[in-house]
């Protein structure tokens, strides 16, 4: 009993030195080359979304590029806010793309994934209804993550 509870100690403190670490750890993007940002300012664009009332369908655009390339980003379950990614949407915002963020509802996710797809695609054609003649809808890809990677 007494070693279960040293055990139990021990891997609570290792656990919190963990946490404590990971918390200082900064990453710094490279200056230039392969990982740095792109040299394009952000433009936020919204919708409502066409499947989930009270939702936002979103577009991280280019400002001033015309027609830029599309990536429909499907996030993870329980992720649907927009900002667990900011640094991603903006960052291929920098690089030249449009990416749109179409949340959808993970409530059904396990016990009726068709719902939860459909509630999705639901999003992504509202996206092109909205903006699809701001978009090069020629050159398009879809990204994903967790849940929204198994959903692409």
């Amino acid at each position: 009993m007494q070693d279960g509870r040293l055990f139990f100690s021990y891997l609570l403190l290792a656990l919190a030195t963990i946490s404590a670490d990971a918390a200082e750890i900064r990453m710094v993007p490279p200056d230039s080359g392969y990982g740095s940002w792109g040299t394009f300012e952000l433009a936020l664009d919204s919708v409502p979304h066409p499947g989930w009332r009270g939702h936002h369908v979103r577009l991280y655009a280019p400002r001033g590029v015309a027609r830029p390339p599309a990536i429909f980003f499907c996030h993870g379950i329980n992720a649907s806010d927009p900002r667990t990614y900011l640094a991603l949407l903006t960052f291929l915002a920098s690089k030249g793309f449009a990416v749109v963020h179409a949340p959808y509802g993970s409530g059904g996710a396990y016990t009726d994934p068709p719902d939860v797809y459909a509630q999705l695609w639901e999003g992504i054609a509202g996206a092109v209804k909205a903006w699809g003649g701001r978009l090069d809808t020629t050159r398009i890809g879809f990204v994903g993550h967790s849940y929204g990677g198994g959903a692409v």
